[in-house]
């Protein structure tokens, strides 16, 4: 059988229209960098208790981060990143943590500046978990006791309801925060909702 060439063109047009449409995205997505200390993840500062329909897990948390900056794009104007850096850790921390959440708090109005060193705020509002950090692969993800792999967070909530200055360290100011978490975690087309307290050290 003799193949179409209308068809073949078509097929051919198909092919380097995808790849360019490829390449267009690679160049215009924004990217950051984000720097993890390893031997931050065994001081433990923190906690939140998540609930589930199978009862409550406990993990430890390191200190919250403040990520801020703009994520830069080949083509376009950067991003702006105003993120909550949150991960589980403990004296036997190694490989990925059984937790971490990217907690978006850019939207405040006016805008929040890189520098400001303030949790006012932060403070009583409803902040997005992100399930994909900005600029970056890297997801939100919780692995629960029993699990072999860690789920994927689609959707969330994180609110602090008080900040209790401490005492400033070299990292800047820094807070000891109480709150509220709340999110959808998936694996397939599997859903399971999980809430609890936090309570942590925020530095900035």
């Amino acid at each position: 059988m003799r193949e179409d060439p209308a068809v073949m063109h078509w097929l051919l047009w198909l092919s380097v229209s995808m790849g360019l449409s490829a390449g267009i995205n690679e160049l215009t997505r924004a990217r950051f960098e984000y720097r993890a200390d390893d031997a931050a993840r065994t001081d433990v500062t923190g906690w939140v208790e998540l609930q589930t329909e199978s009862g409550r897990h406990k993990f430890d948390l390191t200190t919250v981060r403040v990520v801020a900056g703009g994520a830069a794009r080949v083509w376009g104007t950067p991003i702006v990143v105003r993120e909550l850096w949150l991960t589980s850790g403990g004296p036997d921390a190694e490989g990925e943590p059984d937790l971490q959440l990217f907690v978006d708090f850019g939207g405040a109005e006016p805008p929040i500046e890189v520098d400001a060193r303030t949790v006012e705020p932060l403070l009583r509002r409803e902040l997005p978990i992100l399930p994909v950090a900005l600029g970056s692969h890297t997801r939100s993800r919780a692995r629960l006791p029993g699990s072999p792999t860690p789920w994927d967070i689609v959707e969330g909530t994180m609110i602090i309801r008080q900040a209790a200055p401490l005492s400033e360290t070299t990292q800047g100011a820094s807070w000891r925060i109480e709150g509220d978490l709340r999110m959808t975690l998936a694996e397939g087309k599997t859903r399971q909702r999980l809430s609890g307290p936090i309570n942590a050290v925020l530095a900035w």
